[in-house]
């Protein structure tokens, strides 16, 4: 590994581990004013614990565990990684809703220590953005744009051109999914096909990996299927 993957997952987890922490604590303040039982507190500093420890269990120990459980981690990693990200957004927000409160005291009464609800309301609204996001990531939708062009630059009076960017073919999003997208892009008949990037993932499920060429060479356009790599297939090693 180079000094420079070696900084970058050092910076990476630093700051992983540090947003984990803020999540537990505020969750634990809030859980400790409503409950009286310590196990509902202790649950939940136990269930963010495990919750972070998957994400890097899923991606660095997958290559050595069975496949399913492999599987397994990288699902609830992946989930919980953009659960985080929601939750320490929510949360930060909470926080300095709270401190401006407290600087110019200018909510009612009645909100004042509302801090544990406001954490149970944020848990809510993180749980409804990732069955959302779940839904729309398996609803692809098909964004018409027309590009008119001043001099012809050949004998075609037009050109239909399909782009496909970050699908992050892996273990999350499987060839299945992979087989969709490529059924829907050959239903428009397109004149040229561009994959800007991000086809796979960090890693990529080994059959996905050994079926993802013949669904790539049944795309039908009339001038080709041009690939470019992204940042994903450099991490993942597979730009090789």
């Amino acid at each position: 590994m180079s000094w420079q993957m070696l900084l970058f997952y050092s910076m990476f987890f630093l700051i992983y581990g540090l947003a984990n922490y803020y999540i537990g604590l505020r969750g634990w303040q809030a859980l400790h004013n409503i409950f009286a039982s310590n196990w509902v507190v202790w649950g939940w500093a136990g269930s963010v614990f495990l919750l972070a420890l998957s994400l890097p269990v899923g991606r660095f120990a997958s290559h050595y565990l069975p496949h399913y459980l492999g599987k397994v981690f990288i699902y609830i990693g992946s989930y919980w990684m953009a659960a985080m990200y929601y939750l320490f957004l929510l949360l930060l927000i909470c926080d300095l809703l709270r401190l401006f409160n407290r600087l110019t005291g200018i909510a009612p009464s009645a909100l004042q220590g509302q801090f544990p609800w406001m954490i149970l309301i944020v848990l809510v609204v993180t749980a409804g953005l990732l069955v959302y996001g779940t839904w729309n990531s398996r609803h692809p939708v098909i964004c018409n744009y027309e590009v008119s062009l001043n001099q012809k630059a050949s004998t075609l009076e037009s050109m239909q051109i399909v782009e496909v960017s970050d699908i992050h073919l892996g273990w999350i999003v499987g060839i299945d999914r992979f087989r969709q997208m490529r059924d829907m892009i050959n239903s428009l008949q397109p004149d040229m096909v561009l994959f800007p990037g991000d086809i796979v993932d960090e890693g990529i499920d080994p059959d996905a990996e050994q079926q993802m060429p013949d669904v790539l060479q049944s795309l039908q356009p009339r001038f080709g299927t041009f690939v470019a790599l992204g940042n994903h297939e450099y991490i993942s090693c597979q730009a090789g």
